[in-house]
């Protein structure tokens, strides 16, 4: 991109400053001539009528000079600004507009597939770039499989490498872990707090009813959590989290979210189709963790979840849960 810019940019420039300066020669130049007419018609001598032209064309001379050098100061800013936002997609970017000016001038009509096409995906690239720089917003269309390791980068410029999730679980009829993509975020996240990439993970369960406390998947999966030091979980049942999400102004129709330090969060829009929303926005991030801490600490709607010391007393690793956890499905 380097080498396009500067090689498109040095093409015929020492003509047009050739041209310039002559141009600015011969202006000076009527200038000094006007001048020395003027004079002759004011009959001053011819010492006076020599200094005045020369002294006209050389302050012409500088006036345009200066006015030039200044415009060209501009310019070298304005190249300068470009070239340093230079990146490494410059190039991509380059050759989307020549192949956009080929895919325009070879179309058919003013509704040619392939630039009606074209345009349409060059206007959702716009608006996904203007969303992820103004907005600081990224909407996803797809899951875990492809986002699980990339959410957590998030913590590289936290001073806490926290993680806060919550778990809505209306019912248990099947897996608790649903999706393949839920197992691929669950062994993810386990698998960076065994190597201390995350340091603490929390957990909040928003239980649709009371009754799944007595579920042997839920209990499972408690035990897994709670067995493992870097990992805190507690239950709310959903009507108190929507109330306390009412009270904050957040919407409740949005529970399934996830917190990744001060600058990340994501949530969850719908299901199916599947869709999701990442945020670098901090006031939104902040306002999401402050419901999260409020719920967390308020202990009368907020529990633990009732295990026995020794059911927690030695660690779960990840294969125990699924072992455990198969054997219970395949029982239920």
């Amino acid at each position: 991109m380097n080498k396009r810019v500067k090689k498109s940019s040095s093409t015929g420039t020492s003509f047009s400053e050739v041209v310039i300066s002559c141009v600015i020669a011969f202006i000076s130049l009527l200038i000094g001539v006007c001048t020395a007419v003027i004079s002759i018609l004011a009959e001053f001598d011819a010492f006076q009528t020599v200094a005045t032209a020369l002294l006209s064309f050389l302050c012409s001379e500088y006036v345009v000079n200066s006015l030039l050098m200044k415009s060209k100061y501009f310019k070298a800013r304005d190249e300068y600004n470009f070239m340093k936002n230079v990146n490494k997609w410059s190039d991509k970017i380059y050759e989307m507009n020549e192949y956009c000016n080929i895919v325009f001038e070879d179309r058919h009509g003013d509704k040619d597939l392939f630039v009606v096409t074209c345009s349409r995906s060059i206007e959702s690239l716009h608006y996904l770039l203007k969303r992820a720089a103004v907005e600081k917003t990224i909407e996803i269309t797809t899951d875990y499989l492809i986002n699980a390791t990339g959410v957590f980068e998030a913590l590289n410029v936290a001073s806490q490498r926290t993680i806060e999730l919550t778990f809505p679980i209306n019912e248990i009829n099947g897996k608790i872990l649903p999706t393949v993509e839920d197992e691929k975020f669950f062994e993810t996240v386990y698998k960076m707090v065994v190597d201390d990439q995350v340091n603490r993970v929390r957990i909040l369960l928003i239980l649709g009813d009371s009754n799944l406390l007595n579920n042997e998947k839920l209990k499972i999966l408690c035990r897994f959590y709670e067995s493992n030091k870097a990992y805190e979980c507690k239950y709310i049942l959903k009507p108190d989290f929507i109330e306390a999400c009412d009270h904050n102004m957040i919407q409740s129709s949005y529970l399934d979210f996830g917190i990744y330090g001060p600058k990340m969060l994501f949530r969850v829009e719908q299901y199916d189709p599947y869709k999701g929303i990442y945020s670098k926005d901090e006031e939104q991030v902040n306002r999401y963790l402050s419901l999260y801490n409020e719920v967390w600490n308020f202990e009368s709607v907020t529990h633990t979840f009732p295990l026995s010391p020794k059911e927690t007393a030695q660690p779960m690793t990840l294969k125990n849960f699924f072992d455990e956890m198969s054997v219970e499905e395949s029982a239920g």
